[in-house]
């Protein structure tokens, strides 16, 4: 964002209160430098997205447990923040949020009751629109913005954390129509699935048993890629890239996926960032994720850290 990754949101280690605390890294001097609090106040679960030198980000839960549907606009060069008009939508924690270059678009509801609405935002006029509800619900989901579609991946999950699908799934957006259709089917366990874009695919994989594969929008079929070289435990996947690598982050492991060479390799990770609250979803350049840390004994904060390749 601006040529720098941002971490905004959140909540505490032990999951109760949602933070309004925000940080941001400049790759080119190593330097952290905290950001000014939001104006919406705490928040977790919120939607998040890079737009160009700002930061986008609208709905999520705050500290007394309620669903909003509001949101802000922070400016990188003026280190400001600045409000977005009111969304269409209910209040909620999206499930999937991306930027096309031109909006942001929020859909669907994470946990609890799923949702098939959803709604694109455009900064340059501060207005919103209705998209067209989607063919089905997915609640676990990742999303990826291909440069014509958004696709959103996963599963959809009732209480007990059991989906109503034998294997993930998704769905595609394209927004120059207002449509969607349904993508080809691959097996990944929908208990957990990350997934990530690299512009001109997207890449996936599932926790357990870390099987992986790569989808291409274009021709609607999906490639199967080899295991994450990573020891098989249970917890929750997250993807993301850093420039033009895949990363992963895996119970305490990490592995990076190169699309020119279609192989993952295991790589070395700081032992204190074993638990982890956010894998952050602003790239700088071949900077990527930021670590919120946490002391296994106490559920203290250890630090803030960014993957470079």
């Amino acid at each position: 964002m601006g040529g720098e990754l941002v971490d905004w949101g959140g909540h505490t280690p032990t999951g109760a209160v949602p933070t309004v605390e925000g940080e941001a890294y400049d790759p080119v001097a190593a330097e952290w430098h905290t950001l000014p609090p939001s104006p919406i106040g705490n928040r977790y679960n919120a939607s998040s997205v890079s737009a160009g030198g700002s930061l986008l980000v609208w709905g999520g839960v705050t500290p007394d447990g309620k669903m909003r549907a509001d949101g802000d606009t922070f400016n990188i060069a003026s280190g400001t923040w600045s409000p977005i008009s009111d969304a269409p939508l209910s209040a909620r924690d999206p499930a999937a949020a991306v930027w096309t270059g031109s909006e942001m678009i929020v859909w669907g509801r994470t946990f609890g009751k799923a949702r098939l609405d959803g709604a694109a935002y455009d900064p340059s006029s501060d207005t919103w629109r209705m998209i067209a509800p989607a063919p089905f619900k997915i609640n676990e989901a990742t999303s990826v913005w291909t440069g014509s579609e958004m696709i959103v991946y996963g599963a959809n999950l009732n209480g007990r954390n059991i989906a109503d699908t034998r294997y993930a799934h998704g769905e595609a957006y394209d927004p120059s129509s207002d449509s969607w259709r349904a993508i080809g089917p691959f097996h990944l366990s929908p208990g957990s699935v990350a997934a990530a874009g690299t512009g001109e695919e997207m890449i996936a994989y599932d926790s357990p048993p870390l099987r992986s594969g790569s989808y291409d929008p274009a021709t609607d079929s999906w490639t199967r890629l080899p295991d994450l070289p990573l020891a098989r435990r249970k917890c929750h996947t997250y993807a993301g890239m850093a420039g033009d690598i895949v990363l992963a982050w895996y119970c305490g492991q990490a592995a990076t996926f190169d699309p020119r060479a279609s192989t993952w390799l295991a790589v070395r990770w700081p032992s204190s960032a074993r638990y982890v609250t956010s894998l952050g979803q602003v790239s700088a350049g071949r900077v990527y994720a930021v670590m919120i840390a946490h002391d296994a004994t106490n559920g203290s904060v250890k630090g803030l850290w960014a993957y470079k390749p």
